[in-house]
C-alpha cells in the first residue's frame, strides 16, 4: 500500500510540476513571456507606436463659412503602425484663447481609415454658437484672426478612447465676417 501511495503522490507532483517546468523550457530564452505574454508586450509596443502616430498630426488649413458660422479644421496625420486605423471620432470643447470664452464643440466630420505610412487627412469641424459669435463681434471687433483653445480633447481609435486634459491653442483662426 505504501509503494501505491508514493506512486500517486509522484503521479501528483508531476501533473502540477510537468506544465510549469514546460512552460519555463519553452520560454527559456526569454522568461518574461512566463509571466507577460507575447501578446502583451505586443500591444505595450502598439501603444507607443499609436502614441507617435498622434505626435504626427498637423494643422495644415483652414476654412471658415460665414453663412453658416462653421469652421473647419483639415490635419494630416502619417500612420506610424503596420496596420489600419479607424479613427471613429475627435471631440474638443472650442474656447477663446484670451478670454477662456466658450465657442462651441468640435468633432470628426466622419470617420477616418489611417492606412500605414500613409499621410491621411481629418476633417474637425464646429458651428458657433450665436453667443461665441456675439463675444466675437465685441471682444475681437478689430481682429480678422483669434486664438483658440481645444480642451477636453478626445480621440477614439479603433474603439479605444484617449482623452488629454492638454490644452491644444491653435492661433491665427480667421472669423472673417463677423460683422452680422
Amino acid at each position: 500500500m505504501e509503494k501505491i501511495s508514493v506512486i500517486l503522490a509522484v503521479i501528483n507532483l508531476l501533473i502540477i510540476i510537468g506544465p510549469i517546468a514546460n512552460m519555463v523550457l519553452i520560454h527559456v530564452d526569454n522568461p518574461v513571456e512566463v509571466i507577460i505574454p507575447l501578446e502583451l508586450q505586443r500591444l505595450n509596443e502598439t501603444m507607443g507606436s499609436l502614441g507617435e502616430t498622434l505626435q504626427t498630426i498637423e494643422l495644415i488649413n483652414i476654412s471658415y463659412f460665414s453663412e453658416t458660422h462653421t469652421l473647419n479644421l483639415f490635419f494630416s496625420i502619417i500612420n506610424k503602425l503596420n496596420i489600419d486605423l479607424k479613427v471613429n471620432n475627435i471631440e474638443a470643447d472650442v474656447v477663446c484663447f484670451e478670454h477662456g470664452y466658450p465657442l462651441g464643440h468640435a468633432y470628426l466630420s466622419s470617420p477616418v481609415i489611417l492606412e500605414p505610412n500613409v499621410r491621411s487627412y481629418l476633417v474637425v469641424t464646429f458651428q458657433l454658437t450665436e453667443n461665441a459669435e456675439q463675444h466675437i463681434r465685441e471682444q475681437h471687433a478689430e481682429k480678422d484672426k483669434i486664438d483658440i483653445n481645444l480642451l477636453n480633447f478626445t480621440v477614439d481609435i479603433e474603439g479605444i478612447v484617449i482623452q488629454s486634459n492638454q490644452t491644444i491653442t491653435l492661433r491665427g483662426i480667421p472669423f472673417a465676417s463677423r460683422g452680422g
